[in-house]
C-alpha cells in the first residue's frame, strides 16, 4: 500500500510523507493487507497491472467515471493516503488513458453526467477507424501540460489539452494499450 517518500519525490516540491497507511491501518485496528505478499502474489500482481486496460475495453464491463475531485477533509484519516492530487481529470494521464479507452469501446456508464460530459467536451477524443484513432490518441499523448516538459521527449505544451503522468515511461505505456484494447485482429491484417 505505497511507500515513504523522501522530500522532491516524485515530484520538485513534494514533501516528504509516509504513503504506506501505516497510520490509518494503526488508528483503525486493519492488518497491513499487501505488505507480506508472496513471490507468487507479486507475479500475479504484475501480470494484472500489466492487463488492467482490459477492463475499461470488456463488453461485461461498465465504466464509472468520476471527474470531480473529493477534498483532503472527506478522507478517512485525513492526509494518512498521501498528497491530494489537485489536477483536473482530463489532464490525468491515466485518467484520459482509462477514459480514452472506456469511451472508445462504449463502456462508460454514466456519459450524461455533467462532469463527464465536460471531460468529453474538453478534448478531441480518439474515434473513427481504429488507425485513425491511434494517431488521435498518439497526438494527444504527445501534449504536456507542464510547461518544463515543453520540447521534452518530443512533447508540446498545451495547458488545456496537455497530459501528464507521474512516472516517466507511463505515457509509451499506455499508447501501447490504447492500441492493443482498440485494434482487432481483422483491422490490422491478421
Amino acid at each position: 500500500m505505497g511507500r515513504r517518500y523522501a522530500a522532491n519525490d516524485p515530484f520538485a516540491g513534494a514533501p516528504a510523507r509516509d504513503g504506506t497507511c501505516g497510520p490509518y491501518f494503526e488508528a483503525n485496528g486493519v492488518k497491513k493487507p499487501l505488505v507480506d505478499r508472496t513471490r507468487e502474489q507479486r507475479v500475479a500482481f504484475g501480470y494484472a497491472m500489466w492487463d488492467m486496460g482490459r477492463l475499461y475495453s470488456f463488453i461485461e464491463c461498465e465504466v464509472i467515471v468520476l471527474p470531480e475531485l473529493d477534498q483532503l477533509d472527506s478522507f478517512p484519516g485525513g492526509d494518512v493516503w498521501g498528497m491530494l492530487n489537485v489536477r483536473p481529470y482530463k489532464n490525468r494521464g491515466w485518467c484520459c488513458a482509462e477514459f480514452a479507452v472506456a469511451r472508445y469501446n462504449g463502456r462508460i456508464a454514466n456519459m450524461s453526467d455533467p462532469a463527464v460530459q465536460t471531460v468529453l467536451k474538453s478534448r478531441a477524443w480518439p474515434s473513427g477507424g481504429t488507425a485513425e484513432s491511434c494517431a488521435m490518441y498518439a497526438e494527444m499523448m504527445a501534449l504536456s501540460c507542464d510547461m518544463a516538459d515543453e520540447e521534452k521527449d518530443g512533447l508540446k505544451y498545451d495547458p488545456a489539452k496537455g497530459v501528464n503522468f507521474t512516472n516517466k515511461g507511463d505515457r509509451a505505456a499506455v499508447k501501447y494499450n490504447f492500441f492493443k484494447m482498440t485494434m482487432s485482429k481483422e483491422s490490422i491484417g491478421m
